[in-house]
Order: structure tokens, then C-alpha cells, then sequence
């Protein structure tokens, strides 16, 4: 089977996505997958999943990096996101970002993409009651520990 994915949405929105076409052949025809956009993050502190690479890695796992939208700066700011991918049963594509926003371990070892990177860690600074000396307009301190601002 061949693939070739695209971006899905624009760029400067929380749906920035990636989706994929198949086929039986490098020179198609390609069909659009049902499962598109397997790569999405439209919630949380950072947003966004699109203009990515899957790929496997020495253990055998896959992995998605999409670029991330963080736009604190500029609309276009990015970050590299980092997700346990792969294959189900019928050979569909899935990213997993159920804890996109959480750290997560890097494994050393072939592991399951549903439970193998997931360190435990929860975010304590939930609603966490935040102050400053000094702050900009649209920039108070309660954002600092708002992970659904939209930053």
C-alpha cells in the first residue's frame, strides 16, 4: 500500500490536522482514507497537528511529528509535537494524542502505542491561582496555568 498525506485546515487554526490518501500502487489512483485526519488536536494549551512525518523508529514503533500551534507570538509559531503512532488490526493509521499535552517517557523498547509513553504525570497547576507584580494587557497571570487559552 502506498499513502500520501496532506494538511488539513489551515495552518493558523487549532484544527491544522493531517489526513492521508491510499493505494495499492506509488502511482495511485489514491483514495481519501475515512479515518482522516488521523493526526488532530483541536483542544488544550497547544493546538494543532498538521505538516507532519510518520515514521518507525530502531524498536519497531511508530511515531507521528506534527508541528504544533502554538501562536503566542506570531499566528505562525510552531513547536514539534512528538506521538506514539501506528497501525490497528485492519491497517488503519492512528496517532495517539489522548495525553498530547503531558510529558511522556521515550521508550527504549517496542512498546504499545496506547499505554507505552504515558509517564503518569497529571498537571497540577489546574485552575492553580496565579499572581504578578507586573503583567501585559492579555497577558495576565491566570494564563500561565490555563492549558485550554487558545494561547
Amino acid at each position: 500500500m502506498s499513502t500520501r498525506s496532506w494538511k488539513v485546515s489551515s495552518s493558523g487554526k487549532n484544527t491544522y490536522a493531517d489526513g492521508y490518501y491510499t493505494a495499492s500502487s506509488p502511482l495511485g489512483p489514491f483514495e481519501y482514507a475515512p479515518s482522516s485526519p488521523f493526526s488532530s488536536k483541536p483542544g488544550g494549551f497547544i493546538t494543532g497537528a498538521g505538516h507532519g512525518s510518520t515514521f518507525q523508529d530502531a524498536h519497531g514503533n511508530w511515531w507521528h511529528a506534527p508541528t504544533m500551534r502554538i501562536s503566542v507570538h506570531h499566528e505562525f509559531e510552531r513547536r514539534v509535537g512528538l506521538f506514539p503512532a501506528g497501525f490497528d488490526a485492519d491497517g488503519v493509521l492512528f496517532c495517539n494524542q489522548n495525553f498530547a499535552g503531558y510529558p511522556m517517557t521515550v521508550p527504549d523498547r517496542r512498546i504499545d502505542p496506547w499505554a507505552g509513553t504515558f509517564a503518569g504525570w497529571m498537571l497540577q497547576s489546574f485552575h492553580t491561582k496565579t499572581t504578578a507584580s507586573s503583567f501585559a494587557e492579555g497577558r495576565e497571570p491566570d494564563l500561565a496555568v490555563n492549558e485550554n487559552s487558545g494561547a
